[in-house]
């Protein structure tokens, strides 16, 4: 009976011992875990928001390049009043 008393209270007892460790040691790390995370979570809101402000630049950009070149299609096609007839080719022999 005695030796089995030892045997059940050692396996209390490392239980015990075993639960200290557990709360004491890998429940900090837990929670600098958590406090990581939650500093990774703001940093990748706020690259999302820079890539979307980005993409905002971006169309607005396009279109500015959209609007210019028609307008330079348009003042190409269209013809100056200091030069209404085109200039003449030059002659090869």
């Amino acid at each position: 009976m005695n030796l089995w008393l030892a045997f059940l209270g050692g396996i209390i007892l490392g239980w015990l011992i075993e639960w200290i460790i557990d709360w004491y040691y890998w429940r900090r790390g837990v929670d600098a875990f958590y406090s990581t995370e939650t500093e990774l979570r703001r940093q990748l809101q706020n690259v999302q928001a820079e890539k979307e402000a980005a993409h905002q630049a971006q169309a607005e950009l396009r279109e500015q390049l959209a609007q210019a070149q028609a307008e330079l299609a348009q003042l190409r096609g269209a013809p100056t009043s200091a030069s209404s007839t085109p200039p003449a080719s030059p002659r090869t022999p």
